[in-house]
């Protein structure tokens, strides 16, 4: 006997839903699925159309994702490679819910090679560490990006 799980969840930030990911079998890819905790009411807030690189024309790949405090961005870890047990190493983007902006963040690193990416408090930045370096993004384009070490 095995059970099924829902997988992965995360409280939205007015405490009443939690949203996980879904795959959308229209269109091969994830939508990104909130659900009510009062009533279990359903609603696709992010539809799988929003992760398409444009570069591309596909879908990225969904690994898992995290929201910005005010819900408003959204950072996709994807293209992930083991580090001894976990998957620790990969790609991140953010998504901005506002405008649709899908950005690929650390586009001049190596493929695969950023870690334990977080958004800033304020929703801003993003920090996360590549090739032994703590490095801070903003998460919208700008000459203001930088690398710290």
């Amino acid at each position: 006997m095995q059970t099924k799980g829902i997988g992965a969840m995360t409280w939205m930030k007015d405490g009443e839903r939690y949203s996980r990911m879904e795959p959308n079998a229209e269109t091969g890819g994830m939508d990104i699925v909130a659900y009510r905790a009062k009533d279990n009411r359903r609603e696709v807030i992010i539809p799988s159309s929003m992760f398409i690189n444009k570069e591309t024309g596909k879908p990225i790949a969904i690994r898992s994702i995290s929201w910005s405090t005010d819900n408003g961005k959204v950072l996709i870890y994807n293209n992930t490679k083991r580090v001894w047990r976990y998957d620790t190493k990969g790609d991140y983007w953010v998504l901005t819910l506002k405008d649709g902006t899908l950005r690929q963040l650390g586009k001049g690193l190596p493929e695969s090679s950023m870690m334990f990416a977080k958004f800033s408090p304020d929703g801003t930045r993003v920090a996360f560490v590549s090739n032994n370096n703590i490095c801070l993004l903003y998460t919208s384009p700008s000459p203001r990006d930088m690398r710290r070490s």
